[in-house]
């Protein structure tokens, strides 16, 4: 990795801030929706069940707890994106605003 700054491209440095925020947000929002639409399609295939069973589903107890942590992992990353030029890997990420011995993302 170099050690040089991650390039500017607008006079405001929020505008550029805003826009490695929002880049990073449609890149998980896709990956995700990617994979949900498959997972889906397999499922409803394989078990002969349909859709409207998997929208009424309401998470609860661990996998509820589950879902938000998830959830929080996923907020710090993309509202710290921002702040990450030097050392954009996910895991410096995590590990400057979550702590030693955060997560890894694989």
């Amino acid at each position: 990795m170099s050690n040089s700054k991650v390039d500017k491209f607008f006079d405001a440095p929020y505008v550029d801030e805003l826009l490695r925020m929002n880049t990073e947000l449609l890149a998980e929002l896709w990956i995700v929706k990617d994979r949900l639409l498959v997972l889906e399609r397999v499922v409803c295939e394989k078990l002969e069940i349909d859709r409207d069973e998997i929208d009424r589903f309401v998470p609860d107890g661990p996998f509820a707890e589950e879902l938000d942590s998830e959830r929080e992992v996923m907020m710090k990353k993309v509202m710290h994106a921002p702040f990450a030029e030097d050392d954009r890997r996910v895991e410096t990420i995590l590990e400057t605003y979550l702590g030693k011995g955060a997560r890894k993302v694989e």
